[in-house]
């Protein structure tokens, strides 16, 4: 029996392939059924979702439409809302939504491997996926689902999934595993690194953007290392957040390398967890040597 989905996109278009998990329409091939999850994407207007997202983003329905037909049915009513809407009128994180574009995403990975430079054992870690256009980096708090760091690279855009719930925390529950970390400017960075082998974390929100509540959790830490990127923001920035623990934190920027180098440049170039260490050890300045 077809779901309620699948009925309304068979009464938009033309589904093929009506006897197997992913269908696809004659009138647009980015437009795909998955029978299993029952969800659709539509890469080309990068849409994923549910009913409720069908009714209100396809057939351009109104809220209050849209709910009134899926009244009886089980679902999220705003699964999958499309983030670029000008108005949020509420935001649900759909927690879901990371095994669906980590699996849909092992079709994408060549952006893991040959820009970022992640291994798959590292996506998989990572639950790195992709919606089609997006590349999508699940953040996790207190191990809850709160939000996707989103990536494009043509043109080259970061942005938060979902709006108005941010900037969080990165990989944070490393810190109960280790005396000493690294805090990188973004999480990629903090991925890499973790790649390597060296505890890091960082958070969502660029390099401007710390959080001081986060400081207590540090409290037990005796080695802190702040590496933001090479440039102006990070230079300042990174020197401010390593500040803040005095002489329990340095600062590292790959000062003499081009503008904007970073960690994952670092490792790309052929660099490798005893040369970073290195680095860290001889060429980090506490913030109050820095600002000198």
């Amino acid at each position: 029996m077809a779901s309620l989905l699948e009925s309304l996109i068979s009464e938009d278009f033309i589904l093929v392939n009506s006897n197997k998990r992913f269908s696809k329409t004659q009138q647009h091939s980015s437009l795909v059924l998955d029978r299993e999850k029952n969800i659709f994407y539509w890469n080309s207007k990068n849409i994923v979702g549910g009913v409720y997202t069908y009714l209100t983003r396809v057939r351009g329905y109104t809220k209050a439409q849209a709910l009134e037909m899926i009244k009886d049915v089980e679902e999220n009513p705003y699964l999958f809302t499309n983030t670029k809407e000008k108005e949020v009128e509420e935001v649900v994180q759909y927690s879901p939504l990371v095994e669906i574009f980590y699996e849909y995403g092992k079709k994408f990975r060549d952006y893991w491997h040959n820009k970022r430079g992640y291994t798959d054992a590292t996506i998989d870690e990572f639950k790195l996926g992709c919606t089609g256009i997006w590349y999508t980096i699940p953040i996790f708090e207190d191990g809850k689902f709160v939000n996707f760091q989103a990536r494009m690279d043509t043109p080259k855009t970061i942005k938060h999934w979902y709006k108005g719930v941010g900037p969080h925390s990165f990989n944070f529950s490393i810190l109960k595993l280790t005396n000493w970390v690294v805090i990188t400017e973004g999480p990629v960075d903090a991925i890499m690194l973790r790649q390597n082998d060296i505890p890091a974390v960082s958070q969502t929100g660029g390099s401007g953007c710390w959080n001081t509540n986060w400081n207590p959790l540090f409290a037990t830490k005796k080695k802190i290392y702040v590496v933001y990127d090479n440039d102006d923001a990070g230079r300042f920035h990174g020197i401010k957040v390593a500040s803040q623990w005095g002489r329990r934190a340095k600062v590292y920027n790959f000062e003499g390398q081009r503008d904007k180098y970073d960690i994952t440049d670092y490792f790309k170039d052929g660099g490798t967890r005893e040369s970073f260490m290195s680095l860290l050890e001889k060429e980090s300045k506490y913030g109050f040597e820095s600002n000198n």
